[in-house]
This record gives C-alpha cells, structure tokens and sequence, in this order.
C-alpha cells in the first residue's frame, strides 16, 4: 500500500468511494453524490491549503483522507476539520497490524503538522461505535454532541465532535 498526495486524476476514484457513504447511510450529510466537477473542484480549492492524501494499493485508490477548515474565521486558522473514507472491501484489512484508514490518518496529521496546524476536528455522525472507537483510538477526545442537527432519510440525526492536539 502507498500513501500520497491526492490529485485532479484521483477524483473518480475518490468519488466511486464517497457515493455510496452519500447514497446509503448517515456518514455524510450530502444528500446528493457530488458531481465529478464539483468533487474536483473541492479538491483543487482545499489542497491549495490543506493536505489531502489517498491510499492505493496495486495502483488503485482504496481510501481517502483530507482536513479542510474547521470555520472559516481567521482564528481557527490552525484548526481543521478531518474526513475519512475507505473502501468496505478494505476496513478491517490491517499492513503490518496497522489499519489502513489508520495509516492514512498517520499521515494526514504529519503533514497538518508540517503546515502548523495544532488541532484537528472530527465531525461524526452519531450515534457511530466504529467511527468513535476509532477516532478515540487515534487520540481524539469526545467534546460533545449536537442533538438532531442533520436531517437526512427522513430523521434527525446527532452529530459527535470530537478534537485532537497535533
């Protein structure tokens, strides 16, 4: 598996791998897959300051990390907001004992590091014990949740904020 900067030629892939978060759970609050224009387009404008990183193995893309801002005020400026996504085929795969979306957010947050940034956020649709448990194992701490704060497939639904030093 290689871990490297994301680029415009990555987009479908990348886009293949969203959908279905989009389409069929609470994941994403998107209500409609992104367009490939648009989906490039949001990468383009968020690695102009943010890293954003794809995994591939045998030279295909198997998951995605990015940060992006956390609000857009000049004070959060080295503050941002972590997203993750990995093929199902390839959750519970594990290099060397380590997880795949494990090492992708290795990454990430060296490369945050690199850039200055001291906090990063992960927003998570909740409740999600995969998603938490992970983040918690990747050292983010439970800030709180926000009560039926999106609606999608008819409900509410919570959203956990959970943060971590760099």
């Amino acid at each position: 598996m290689n871990i490297r900067p994301a680029t415009i030629q990555d987009a479908q892939a990348m886009l293949d791998i969203y959908a279905p978060f989009v389409l069929n759970s609470v994941i994403s609050f998107e209500l409609e897959v992104p367009k490939l224009a648009t989906f490039a387009e949001k990468i383009t404008s968020t690695t102009q300051r943010y890293p954003w990183l794809v995994a591939e193995q045998d030279d295909a893309v198997i998951g995605y990390a990015y940060a992006s801002p956390f609000r857009e005020r000049a004070a959060y400026d080295l503050t941002a907001e972590s997203s993750i996504y990995v093929l199902p085929d390839f959750h519970s795969k594990k290099i060397e004992g380590v997880s795949i979306a494990a090492r992708l957010y290795d990454a990430l947050f060296t490369e945050l590091q690199k850039s200055g940034f001291k906090q990063i956020i992960g927003v998570i649709t909740s409740p999600n014990r995969v998603s938490e448990n992970f983040h918690t194992k990747m050292g983010f701490k439970s800030i709180g949740i926000f009560s039926a704060i999106g609606f999608k497939f008819g409900h509410w639904h919570d959203v956990h904020f959970m943060q971590k030093p760099l």
